[in-house]
């Protein structure tokens, strides 16, 4: 596989998170319809063993997504967090290589498929070996890229991420052969873990926040991976 052509490196997303977020998650289960049909196209290299004990990784973004986007990027990484520990994968602990870049794109296409749509809300994880085990990001050639869209989201896109980050982290290390077509049923178990350790992610994020501003003296401690959710696949 080869990388795709890009500018500047793209930055290290941190996890900074505030309670306005939480409306939007939690209206996630209530906007989607009962099955919703998402689109995944993924591409693969030929695939490794497991590492034992997990794969790490560190999340990326290009600075235009990340500040050209009307959305709440705590919202993105926790979602794509919880999604990805359900795969056996987990964040690197500051200061420490990672396996795995993962550079996170999302956003909205408003162009018409076969059948014309008002939007479309899509996540995209695009992986790279760390080959050199550095800090810093690398061009090296792709591990695998997953896009995944859904159509028909109207307002805040953040409703559909949870969908978005589980059927993504479920085309990990696949490969489609080109865009088809899913559905997957809006209680799906996949679906509600990933939003459920979201949002369990964010709150503890937020609560410890809220000490250190109370206590400046309190040592400040990194965002903890959520819980893997042992749950099933999404339907299809």
């Amino acid at each position: 596989m080869k990388p795709h052509s890009r500018g500047a490196h793209p930055c290290v997303i941190s996890l900074v998170l505030g309670l306005s977020v939480f409306p939007w998650l939690t209206a996630c289960t209530g906007v989607l319809a009962t099955k919703q049909r998402v689109f995944v196209d993924a591409i693969t290299a030929p695939p490794e063993p497991a590492k034992e004990g997990g794969t790490s990784y560190r999340l990326l973004a290009k600075k235009s997504v990340v500040s050209g986007q009307p959305v709440h990027v705590p919202a993105v990484i926790a979602c794509v967090n919880a999604a990805l520990s359900g795969k056996g994968m987990f964040e690197a602990p500051p200061g420490t290589p990672a396996d795995l870049f993962i550079e996170v794109s999302y956003g909205r296409n408003t162009l018409p498929r076969e059948v014309p749509h008002a939007n479309e809300a899509y996540l995209q994880l695009t992986a790279r070996k760390n080959l050199s085990r550095t800090l810093e990001p690398t061009d090296v050639e792709e591990v695998w890229d997953v896009k995944v869209a859904v159509p028909g989201v109207t307002g805040r896109m953040e409703v559909a991420l949870p969908l978005l980050a589980a059927v993504a982290s479920e085309h990990v290390g696949t490969d489609t052969q080109y865009e088809v077509p899913i559905d997957v049923l809006k209680k799906s178990p996949v679906v509600e873990s990933v939003l459920q350790n979201a949002q369990k992610a964010m709150r503890a994020q937020e609560a410890r926040r809220t000490t250190r501003s109370a206590d400046p003296s309190a040592p400040a401690t990194g965002a903890s991976a959520p819980t893997p959710p042992a749950a099933p696949s999404p339907s299809s």
